[in-house]
């Protein structure tokens, strides 16, 4: 590589890399593809792909095939502790947070989930679609379960669609749900979660499995919620 070419995929990924750092490029923002940076900079595109494939490298970009590049969200500290809530975290930080209910309904509770939930196999549960965004990027994608037989009317109170557990609160008066397990494992994203999350096949998810209970130990909430891996930093706090 010439002393030219480094010179100018250096600069560059300097460049691109203020950007985004100064927040001018904001997190899910798609970047000019390289044919558009190479005439903007006055670059080829072996060079704009080396200035790229270097932010890539550092977290600050990532690829999505056929859809181009885009700018990553900063990792945020997640700590996983009874308590814990996604828009607590968020607000901590001085982040904001915007859930969207893709689809909510009634389905048979199969056999699995009725184990956990502490109802009966073949009675009616909902079902929650919740997609979760950082500053209008995608981050986790989460499916919720709770009992209709617990919480009757539960989706005519559901829209418009802004905190769950403060929903439960309003109408059902059940206060602050408290997580009491999570099990956490990597697993690769299928097509839906790729296409939800905007984000590359190759990264992987951060899959949670989480019961949260109320005060007297009863079952509220069985979710299984899928997390972009480049977006958290898990913290996981141990009883003293």
């Amino acid at each position: 590589m010439s002393r030219q070419v480094v010179q100018g995929y250096r600069s560059l990924a300097e460049t691109l890399r203020n950007q985004i750092v100064s927040g001018d490029l904001s997190a899910g923002s798609r970047l000019p593809g390289e044919v558009a940076l190479g005439e903007s900079y006055s670059l080829n595109r072996h060079t704009v792909r080396a200035a790229l494939s270097e932010l890539e490298n550092e977290g600050l970009i990532y690829k999505i095939q056929g859809k181009g590049t885009f700018v990553s969200v900063r990792r945020i500290p997640y700590t996983i502790s009874p308590g814990t809530s996604f828009s607590g975290t968020l607000e901590k930080l001085g982040l904001q947070g915007t859930p969207t209910l893709l689809d909510a309904k009634v389905v048979e509770c199969p056999a699995d989930i009725a184990e956990v939930l502490d109802c009966r196999t073949g009675s009616e549960i909902y079902e929650l679609e919740i997609l979760r965004r950082i500053e209008k990027f995608p981050v986790c994608l989460s499916t919720s379960w709770l009992s209709a037989e617990r919480f009757p009317g539960l989706l005519d109170h559901i829209r418009p669609f802004r905190s769950l557990y403060g929903m439960l609160k309003r109408v059902y008066e059940l206060n602050s749900p408290q997580r009491v397990w999570s099990r956490i494992e990597a697993s690769m994203p299928e097509t839906k979660d790729q296409d939800a999350l905007q984000m590359s096949p190759h990264t992987p998810l951060l899959v949670t499995r989480s019961l949260a209970t109320d005060a007297d130990g009863t079952p509220v909430e069985l979710s299984h919620s899928r997390c972009r891996s480049d977006a958290y930093t898990l913290h996981v706090n141990f009883p003293s």
